[in-house]
């Protein structure tokens, strides 16, 4: 009877002998050698790789928690932006004569302005506004000392989102006459 295991053409029987292959390794029922037993992770090297993993884990989740809240400002900071340029465009669209010196503008929580038809706010839009805007103008007189021809816009924002207190952000840009 002729083996099924032949040697390739060529091969050696020294080759034979150092690596048998015999019809008992080949069985489905015979018994594993030692490096096939030793193969596997054993129970303290899976408790320690989930502990690594589960670490991990938590750092990520930390800095999830971080990664919104700078979302979140960072959303706030380009509403306030978006608000600021409104506001300037408003005080830019008046005649530079009939400027007032101070006003209150309401915002919702898009950076919409809330205003009634004669562009004031009654107290329903204060009670929806989520932004406010207090808008002060100061006379800029270092160039021309008869005729104002410059003011300066202090334009502060508060917010009542935050929970620890009310967030407030300036900012000033100037309003010159163009005449």
């Amino acid at each position: 009877m002729t083996s099924r295991f032949s040697l390739p053409l060529g091969a050696s029987k020294s080759i034979a002998r150092k690596y048998p292959m015999s019809r008992t390794s080949l069985r489905k029922n015979s018994t594993p050698s030692i490096a096939v037993a030793g193969a596997g992770f054993t129970l303290v090297e899976i408790v320690i790789s989930l502990g690594i993993v589960s670490f991990a884990i938590v750092a990520l989740v930390g800095l999830l928690a971080v990664s919104m809240g700078s979302s979140r400002d960072s959303a706030e900071d380009t509403a306030i932006a978006t608000m600021a340029r409104q506001v300037t465009a408003e005080i830019r669209s008046e005649k530079f004569n009939n400027l007032s010196m101070s006003k209150d503008y309401y915002f919702d929580g898009d950076a919409r302005f809330l205003t009634n038809d004669i562009g004031n706010a009654d107290t329903q839009t204060k009670a929806r506004a989520v932004y406010l805007c207090k808008m002060t103008l100061t006379a800029d007189t270092k160039f021309s000392t008869n005729v104002v021809n410059l003011y300066n816009a202090k334009l502060v924002f508060s917010s009542a989102l935050k929970a620890n207190g009310p967030a407030v952000s300036t900012i000033s840009t100037a309003i010159a006459r163009y005449e």
